[in-house]
């Protein structure tokens, strides 16, 4: 762990090095939103219908606003997260529309330029080290495992990157579907399901049904929307084993803590959440899902 001091403040962005002046904008996330392996910024105007996007030049150690568009339909931006979706960096945007429902709008990344690219013979990558110094060293370290992961990562992707690049101009372009939730709704984004894809874990608070609130939205690759369902009937193999839950119909904590962690060494991400008994809400735990393929 390390700390960064990136100098963001309400001052002039010109008296000290990688600086934004914030007066007139609220900070949102931290994202790589041109893939040159620097983090970047994103904010929201005082009008919290418009995002801003800050991007660290690494020659001048300083940010620039590189972009900026509207919310379409939204009344208040509310929550931005960032994931992936078809192979590039997708924006998931939780606000409020006009009608005062909480919706998702999504926005995927278009860059205008090239990326770094190592060359095409070296992209597939082979998942078996070649035994040479540097990968006995990664033996040696315990990175080898490490090393697998990431050459499959970047093998499914079909593409390696590197920082640079001539990226002249970058824009986001709407994505068709709006994805309706409910007040409380606390969506997370991540990839769920193992696919490389990102999903959305979510409280339905209009759900009766025996299943709980607790829904998911799983991205579906083929007819690139999501299909939305309770948790449990799209994710959880009752024959399967392991320990049933103590809730027939459980929601997420108000605040919740989700996170994707691999809890059983297989190099695989697991999916860690707290919960509530939707009928008495100081009744919280915590659950684990390990993913099986």
């Amino acid at each position: 762990m390390f700390e960064v001091d990136i100098g963001l403040g309400t001052g002039s962005a010109s008296t000290s090095p990688a600086s934004i002046d914030l007066q007139e904008q609220e900070l949102m996330q931290f994202a790589d939103i041109n893939a040159d392996m620097f983090t970047d910024i994103i904010t929201v105007d005082k009008s919290r219908q418009r995002l801003i996007i800050h991007i660290f030049d690494a020659t001048t150690s300083n940010y620039t606003q590189k972009t900026s568009f509207p919310v379409h339909d939204c009344r208040t931006i509310q929550n931005v997260a960032v994931g992936r979706s078809d192979r590039t960096l997708r924006l998931f945007i939780t606000c409020e529309d006009l009608a005062k429902k909480t919706i998702v709008k999504m926005y995927d990344r278009n860059m205008n330029g090239e990326l770094s690219q190592a060359p095409p013979e070296k992209r597939n990558l082979q998942l078996t080290p070649e035994k040479d110094e540097e990968s006995s060293s990664d033996a040696a370290d315990g990175g080898s495992a490490a090393k697998k992961i990431v050459d499959k990562i970047l093998k499914e992707n079909h593409i390696v990157f590197k920082a640079g690049g001539n990226i002249k101009s970058i824009y986001f372009q709407e994505v068709p579907q709006i994805l309706y939730l409910t007040k409380g709704s606390q969506p997370f984004v991540g990839d769920i399901n193992g696919d490389y894809y990102d999903d959305i874990i979510f409280n339905n608070m209009d759900a009766t049904g025996p299943g709980g609130k607790l829904n998911v939205a799983i991205f579906n690759p083929e007819t690139r929307k999501y299909d939305i369902g309770n948790f449990k009937d799209k994710m959880v193999d009752p024959n399967c084993g392991g320990l049933a839950s103590p809730l027939a119909a459980a929601e997420l904590t108000t605040p919740h803590s989700v996170s994707l962690v691999d809890f059983d060494g297989d190099c695989l991400s697991d999916l860690f959440l707290t919960v509530q008994d939707p009928e008495k809400p100081s009744r919280k735990y915590y659950e684990i899902y390990l993913r099986r393929e």
